[in-house]
C-alpha cells in the first residue's frame, strides 16, 4: 500500500526537537576557536561547529537555516534556565540523584532489550500456524477484506473510457494495458489483486458514503464517481466479508509479533532470575531479611 509522508515542517520540528534534546550536557565547556563560539552562558559555550554537526545531510538550505537557527535557539533558552536554576532550586542535590537514577534505567533497559535481540529465537511457521489454529476466535474479521485495483484519475485524462475498460475486464492483458498506456493524468493507483487488503483503506481515499461495507461489496465488482475534477474507480476481483476466519497470510504477520513479544517476555524473565542467581553465587547480590518475591521458592 502507498504510504503518505508527513508534511516536511512537522517533520523537521521533530527532528530539531530530539537533536537538541540529546545534545551534550549544558555547563561543559565546548572546545573551538573564539571565531568559532556562537554564543556563550557562563562557563558554557556553543560552537558553529557542534550545531552543524547535528544537522542532517540533505536538507535544503532554507530547512537547514531554519533548523541551524532552531538549535542554536533552544540551546541558549535551556542554558540560560540552567544556569539561573543552579543557584536557586534549593535542592539540587534531588535533581541530580533523579537526573542518575533515570540514566542507570536507560542503561537497565538497554542492557535487557540488547540481551532479547541477541537470543531471540526465530519464530516457526509450525507455532505461527498452530497459533493460528488454536486461537480462531482472535482472528474473525469485523471488516471485509478485499482484492482489487484502485485508481484516481483526472476527469479530463486521455483515454478515460479505454481506461473504464481496461479497469472494467481486469484481464491480465488489460491490466498490462492500463499500466503501460491508461496512467497518463493519474493521480493514484493501487493493483493490489495479489493481496487482501482492509475495506477500510480504500474506502477511506474515494469521497463517497458507502453505507454498509459487506451489502455494497458484494453487490458490485466495478464501481466509479466523481468529485472535485477527479474520477474514482474501484474494481473489486475478491471479497471476504465480516464475520468469516481472516486468511492465514493476513494473520501471520501479527501472529509472529505476538509469538516474539511471547518469547522476549519469557527469556526477560529467565535473564533476570540468571543474574540473580549468578549475583548470590559470585556475592555481588546479597540479601540481608528480605527475598525479592520473583524469587522467593
Amino acid at each position: 500500500m502507498r504510504l503518505f509522508a508527513a508534511p516536511a515542517a512537522l517533520l523537521l520540528s521533530a527532528v530539531i526537537l530530539m537533536l537538541t534534546s540529546c545534545s551534550g550536557n549544558v555547563g561543559e565547556p565546548a572546545a573551538g576557536s573564539a571565531t568559532d563560539i556562537l554564543v556563550s552562558v557562563g562557563d558554557s559555550v556553543l560552537t558553529r561547529a557542534a550545531v552543524e554537526a547535528q544537522i542532517p545531510r540533505g536538507l535544503s538550505p532554507a530547512d537547514s537555516a531554519r533548523m541551524f537557527d532552531a538549535i542554536v535557539e533552544n540551546w541558549l533558552e535551556r542554558t540560560m534556565l540552567v544556569n539561573m536554576a543552579g543557584g536557586n532550586i534549593p535542592d539540587i542535590d534531588k535533581i541530580d540523584r533523579m537526573v542518575e537514577q533515570y540514566r542507570l534505567q536507560l542503561l537497565a533497559n538497554e542492557y535487557r532489550a540488547a540481551m532479547a535481540r541477541d537470543h531471540a529465537a526465530a519464530v516457526s511457521q509450525d507455532s505461527v500456524r498452530a497459533y493460528y489454529e488454536s486461537n480462531p476466535q482472535e482472528f474473525m474479521l469485523s471488516a471485509p477484506l478485499l482484492k482489487g485495483i484502485y485508481l484516481k484519475i483526472a476527469a479530463d485524462a486521455p483515454q478515460l473510457a479505454k481506461v473504464r475498460g481496461w479497469m472494467a475486464s481486469a484481464k491480465s492483458d488489460d491490466i498490462d494495458a492500463l499500466e503501460t498506456d491508461g496512467l497518463k493524468g493519474a493521480l493514484e493507483y493501487d493493483y493490489f489483486g495479489d493481496s487482501w487488503i482492509n475495506w477500510s483503506e480504500i474506502a477511506e481515499r474515494i469521497p463517497y458514503r458507502f453505507g454498509d461495507a459487506d451489502e455494497f461489496i458484494a453487490a458490485r465488482t466495478m464501481f466509479e464517481t466523481s468529485a472535485g475534477g477527479a474520477v474514482y474507480m474501484l474494481r473489486i476481483l475478491d471479497y471476504i466479508p465480516s464475520g468469516e476466519l481472516m486468511p492465514f497470510e493476513t494473520a501471520k504477520a501479527e501472529i509472529a509479533e505476538r509469538v516474539m513479544d511471547r518469547n522476549r517476555d519469557a527469556y526477560d524473565r529467565s535473564l533476570l532470575r540468571s543474574l540473580y542467581t549468578r549475583g548470590l553465587k559470585d556475592k555481588t547480590v546479597k540479601t540481608g531479611s528480605y527475598t525479592p518475591i520473583k524469587y522467593r521458592q
